[in-house]
Formats: structure tokens, sequence, C-alpha cells
């Protein structure tokens, strides 16, 4: 089997086993929460989700592009992410905290602050994840890259399982397991990234963010 025969199959192997895991989650999450509970779960995450869309300035793009020119070092590379994840996921989280305090009514009647507020803690997990995984994809190491995301859905299932179904823990439990899922994966992909990458500089190398987000943004 050749190079890109290899990689496509891992790819779509992972997408698909991706797939099949998180329907699993979304399974025991209707059948636990029953079909108000499923919504308000859903509502909760739809502004994380959002914002998470509009903040994220194609860095896992540009990540790729320069990691795989040279044009900066890996070490540089992962540690600007990291802070570029962190700045903008708490502009993201400042963001949400004012469309639920002054626009809840209009975007998401009915889910109550407590879920709301729980959800935008995901912002920052999220976007750290995706900036600091396509660091692997730079890399061309494709398998940690697919592994780390069907990681992911195997410790949000486990996590949703936990408090969900055995801990009957509801709405609350549900956003806590996928809080919980992102960072337990973000630890694990940081230790991977940091070995991958040789190293890590733990700044900000002004020159590759103002790159980065240039190109990211076109």
């Amino acid at each position: 089997m050749g190079a890109f025969s290899r990689d496509a199959a891992i790819t779509t192997g992972s997408q698909a086993l991706s797939l099949v895991l998180g329907i699993g989650a979304s399974i025991i999450i209707a059948r636990a929460l029953g079909p108000e509970g499923k919504g308000i779960y859903s509502l909760a995450l739809l502004i994380p989700s959002l914002i998470v869309t509009l903040s994220h300035l194609g860095v896992n793009l540009a990540t790729v592009y320069y990691g795989a020119r040279r044009e900066f070092a890996y070490p540089d590379i992962l540690g600007s992410n990291i802070w570029l994840a962190i700045g903008t996921g708490s502009a993201g989280v400042m963001a949400g905290i004012i469309v639920v305090l002054f626009l809840r009514d209009m975007v998401v009647p009915g889910v109550p602050r407590g879920y709301l507020f729980l959800g935008l803690a995901v912002i920052p997990a999220e976007l750290l994840f995706s900036y600091v995984q396509y660091v692997l994809l730079g890399a061309q190491r494709l398998l940690a890259f697919n592994g780390i995301a069907v990681a992911h859905k195997v410790v949000s299932l486990l996590f949703v399982m936990a408090a969900v179904w055995l801990a009957g823990r509801g709405v609350s439990g549900a956003l806590a397991a996928a809080l919980a899922s992102w960072v337990v994966t973000d630890l694990i992909l940081c230790v991977i990234a940091r070995r991958i990458a040789g190293g890590l500089r733990f700044n900000v190398n002004w020159s590759y963010v103002r790159k980065a987000v240039k190109f990211g943004v076109q």
C-alpha cells in the first residue's frame, strides 16, 4: 500500500470511528435527558459553537502551511498557538457572557443561565484542541492527528456515560462531560504535540502570529 493510500485509509477509518462514537454519545444523551433535556443541552452549546466558528481565525490552516514550509520552528508554533487559543478563547468567553446577560431571551430563550455559562467554558478548550492538533498535521504525523480526534470521541463517550447514564446528573452532567472531555484530551494532545514538535517555547512569536492570522483570515 502506497503512502497516499495508507493515509487515506487512516483518515477515512478515523472519521468513521469518530462518527460512530459521536452517535453513541448522542444516543445516550437523548435517552437519558429526553427531548426537552436534549434540546436544552444543544441550545446551551449553540453559543459556544458559533463563537468557536467565528473566532477560529483559520489558524489551524496557517499552522499546517507554515509548519510544512519550515519557516518557523515547531516549538515556536506550538507555544504561539497555545497563547493564541488562550487569547481568542478568553475573548470568546467574554463575548459569550455579554450575549448570555443581554441577549439570552432572543438567542436561546428558556435556557437557564447556569447551563449557558457552563457551556461557555468549552470555548478555550475547543480552540486549544484545534490549534494544537494541526501542529501534528503540519509535521505530517497523520496517525497522531487522527488518533487524537478518535481519542476525544472515546473520552467524551466515557464521560457522558459516567455523568449522564450512571450518575444521572442530567443536563449539567452532560455539559460538564463535554467540558471535561475537551480538557482531558487537550492535556494528552499537548504532551504528544510537545514530543513531536521537539519541545515547547511557551512564548509568543509575534512574526508567526501576524503571518498566521493574516493567512488564516484570508
